[in-house]
């Protein structure tokens, strides 16, 4: 096997930024003979724990580069030194706007974003409200992905990642249910639409699957859930109120986490013209709230939650280490 510049030697030295590159060849200098039985041929996309992938706008299975573009949706072209496209997909009205996407095997899930206003008449709507699409590609022929299934659900994604061939994701939503739009009673109510159940009907989550915490945790509600990418079954899905903006994910474990912030900055109070007044200052604290759940039997059980003074600094914040975050 030749190095990956083994078409092209440049001899020399070479600078890339503030670095110097010394040597009789850039092709020996930085690259080392590739072993093709040892190498998969292809690198995956960098994600914070092995094991769980997460959405990406280029994926690759070392033989088809498959990547998504705005407006244009999902093309897929031929692996090698001159990519070669040999389908695209644009999107339709139930798969958004295109976020990401995770692959496994000869199944590519694309996440999007619908925006949905309600049409009061007159030329006048609604403030849209947001919701969360997975469109299922089946690409056991890449050159024709077929659809073959679609979940939607209500808000913003916070979360998702592909542990073996559970998609994991968590959404969150803050107003009206805007897959609920049509139908005044489900404004408010936790409905989503799984094709797997047999059609593409709005449900409403059973109450069982429904936990509203209250103590200091806001009302957003949060769907949280996972379904097996390779079979067509349900979605096992839940919702509670509580804030998400990260999400953890170690083999049967999964932590989700979220700021609380109460109180205000500061405010000026009332007063009459030409009257002056020092802003009345309030103290702002601000928690972080902490949800663990463990998986079994492709479901997902709640475990534990609880809050901790302060904000977290950032996803990679969380950890697992001997069996404790």
């Amino acid at each position: 096997a030749g190095s990956v510049l083994e078409s092209q030697t440049i001899t020399g030295s070479f600078k890339y930024g503030s670095l110097v590159i010394l040597g009789e060849s850039l092709e020996e200098t930085l690259y080392e003979p590739v072993d093709e039985e040892a190498s998969s041929g292809h690198s995956l996309t960098t994600v914070q724990v092995e094991g769980g992938d997460e959405g990406d706008i280029l994926k690759t299975d070392g033989k088809y580069l498959y990547y998504l573009q705005e407006k244009k949706g999902l093309s897929v072209a031929e692996a090698g030194p001159k990519p070669r496209v040999v389908t695209t997909l644009p999107p339709d009205e139930k798969m958004g706007d295109f976020t990401g996407m995770m692959l496994t095997g000869n199944r590519l899930v694309i996440i999007g974003r619908l925006a949905i206003a309600r049409n009061l008449g007159e030329g006048r709507q609604t403030a849209a409200q947001t919701a969360t699409a997975f469109t299922l590609l089946d690409l056991s022929d890449p050159s024709r992905p077929e659809v073959v299934r679609r979940l939607l659900l209500p808000g913003d994604l916070m979360a998702s990642r592909l542990s073996g061939d559970n998609l994991v994701f968590a959404t969150q939503s803050s107003g009206p249910n805007a897959l609920g739009y049509e139908d005044d009673a489900l404004q408010g109510l936790p409905a989503y639409i799984d094709s797997a159940l047999g059609d593409e009907d709005l449900r409403l989550l059973p109450p069982a699957r429904c936990r509203l915490w209250t103590g200091g945790v806001d009302g957003r509600q949060t769907f949280v859930g996972l379904f097996d990418v390779t079979k067509e079954e349900p979605a096992a899905i839940q919702m509670f109120t509580g804030p998400i903006e990260t999400m953890y994910l170690n083999g049967d474990v999964m932590v989700l986490s979220g700021g609380e912030s109460v109180g205000s900055s500061s405010r000026r109070d009332a007063m009459a013209p030409g009257e002056y007044t020092q802003p009345n200052t309030e103290k702002k604290s601000h928690s972080t709230w902490l949800f663990r759940f463990i998986q079994k039997e492709g479901d997902f059980h709640f475990s534990a939650m609880n809050s901790l003074p302060g904000q977290l600094l950032s996803r990679y914040s969380l950890d697992v280490f001997q069996g404790r975050l």
